[in-house]
């Protein structure tokens, strides 16, 4: 991880990355670890109840910031 950290600039802006199926507070926990560190934007796909609700149970606001967290449904484009 450190190798990651050491190319990483200040004007280096957060990769969009789809984060499938955060339906567990690892998967989910990670992604929005790496989300406050400006390293990603997730885009968090699956089923969105099973996603609030992991949020819910790990204590992780999702809507806190509007900007770093898009909610789609495993059948939809993500384009």
């Amino acid at each position: 991880m450190q190798y990651i950290y050491d190319k990483i600039t200040p004007a280096m802006q957060p990769l969009n990355v789809a984060v499938v199926h955060p339906v567990d507070e690892n998967s989910l926990r990670g992604a929005w670890e790496s989300a406050q560190a400006k390293l990603i934007v997730p885009v968090l796909v699956g089923p969105e109840h099973k996603i609030r609700k992991a949020a819910q149970d790990s204590n992780i606001d999702i809507t806190k910031d509007r900007k770093s967290t898009r909610l789609n449904s495993s059948h939809t484009d993500i384009s």
